[in-house]
């Protein structure tokens, strides 16, 4: 497992600083899977999940399966939920690392 923070590129760091965080970000390029954690309650999350898949791009990482794991749901009012795509893969998963759901 391999566990990267791509916060310091949708924050839009010098492209020198970006260069040197390449390499540790191409550790992910042999992934089988990404689990995409996302701040549900950040009002510019769509663009945020576009800055990290174009990164993804950049690096030849796009083609990598993604979960799209939305925290932070009880700051953003949402429900915890599974969702999945047409062939039951789970496509986005809807958590709070705070809080604590029961079923």
């Amino acid at each position: 497992m391999v566990i990267s923070d791509t916060v310091g590129f949708i924050r839009e760091l010098p492209p020198q600083l970006v260069a040197a965080f390449r390499a540790t970000l191409e550790e992910i390029i042999p992934a089988d899977l990404l689990l995409h954690v996302i701040d549900a309650a950040n009002p510019v999350q769509v663009e945020q999940i576009k800055k990290v898949n174009l990164v993804l791009k950049k690096i030849d990482a796009d083609h990598i399966p993604q979960i799209l794991v939305w925290n932070k749901i009880d700051a953003a009012e949402l429900t915890p939920a599974v969702e999945h795509d047409g062939y039951d893969k789970i496509q986005r998963v809807f958590i709070s690392a705070k809080k604590r759901y029961r079923s």
